[in-house]
């Protein structure tokens, strides 16, 4: 007698308990992507928060900044139209103390309109105190009040405030806008650009000051210009490090390009066609930008190649170009068609015979 299977038949209580299961499977995954999801948002908001803050502290600082930076552009201005220059000497040097600190300032005597005046300097010594008696040095002196005298050295003291407030202001902006502008292309124009661009205003203002000594006069007497020079570097420097990935990715395009160009030309010379020029050339290039692509994501080990594209910029950028070098090949492909179709006629008979 042969073998009959008995048909199984689901019980209502088995099916009753396999909904359930699947009831809290579904429940399970939907608190666990509801939590997901609240996690995100909760980092979200802590991360613009943050950004906040700190753009409200950059914004203080570089009002700050400017606000030092004109009172110091107005008494620079001033010092070069309404003072007068003339050459003091020192005579001796005093000790003071400020606090726990002692320090060495010099004292100098000059002579304006038939008369002698002494001026107290309030720029510590930095070197020998005793090396600097009867060296001579140059003075600012007020002409309606000779005995108002200042070093043509320390004159340019006050704009180091504004420098080392907008220096400061800088670095928690480029930290305001991590925080807040998710892409390189939005941080490059909100931030590092503008920052570049103001530091640079910085300095073309000052000129103001010097009108008859031009942008080296401001370097030469302000102390802070150098600050303001630092904070473009430092703006600059931020974008190139920050964009590091895109900076790679375009000098790789540029320098492939000359590369492509020798590689194809090189192999028409030789006498190859076409099909050359895909294998040795074109198909080659694509494949390369595309390692480069996964050698992003090796940055990023735990996530999908998504999330490289959305992370690094540079990847897109590859990725276009290898659609460009397709493109490319494509078009080398129709203008030989269309061109010169005896060398892909000749190479089709010659494949014809070698498979008969």
């Amino acid at each position: 007698m042969g073998k009959f299977k008995r048909k199984i038949v689901p019980t209502a209580e088995g099916i009753k308990r396999r909904q359930e299961q699947e009831q809290e499977v579904a429940r399970q995954k939907q608190i666990a992507e509801t939590e997901r999801v609240q996690a995100h948002m909760k980092e979200r908001k802590e991360k613009r928060i943050a950004g906040i803050v700190f753009f409200s502290v950059s914004v203080f600082l570089f009002v700050l900044a400017t606000v030092f930076f004109a009172i110091d552009l107005f008494r620079m201005h001033a010092y070069e139209t309404e003072y007068t220059r003339v050459t003091g000497t020192v005579i001796d040097s005093e000790l003071r103390r400020i606090g726990m600190e002692r320090n060495y300032y010099l004292v100098i005597s000059y002579s304006f309109g038939g008369s002698d005046y002494i001026l107290h300097d309030t720029d510590p010594i930095a070197g020998s105190r005793f090396d600097l008696i009867g060296t001579k040095t140059e003075l600012f002196v007020l002409p309606s009040n000779p005995i108002l005298a200042i070093t043509v050295s320390t004159s340019g003291r006050f704009s180091v405030i504004g420098a080392v407030l907008f220096a400061i202001g800088a670095f928690t902006f480029t930290i305001a806008t991590r925080f807040l502008f998710g892409s390189y292309k939005k941080r490059l124009l909100c931030a590092y650009l503008p920052l570049f661009l103001a530091a640079i205003a910085y300095l073309c203002l000052a000129v103001v000051a010097f009108p008859n000594g031009g942008l080296g006069a401001v370097f030469a007497r302000m102390d802070g210009a150098v600050g303001y020079a630092v904070a473009a570097g430092y703006a600059l420097a931020a974008a190139l490090l920050d964009g590091f990935s895109v900076m790679a990715a375009v000098s790789f395009a540029i320098a492939l390009i000359p590369l492509l160009i020798g590689g194809a030309l090189l192999v028409s010379l030789k006498g190859g066609g076409f099909k050359m020029r895909i294998l040795c050339v074109w198909l080659p290039a694509a494949i390369l930008c595309m390692a480069f692509v996964l050698l992003f994501a090796l940055g990023l080990p735990n996530e999908g190649i998504a999330e490289v594209y959305s992370r690094i910029a540079g990847a897109k950028w590859l990725t276009v170009f290898a659609g460009i070098v397709i493109a490319i090949g494509i078009i080398d492909g129709l203008i030989v068609l269309k061109y010169r179709p005896s060398e892909i006629d000749s190479r089709a008979k010659a494949w014809k015979k070698i498979k008969k």
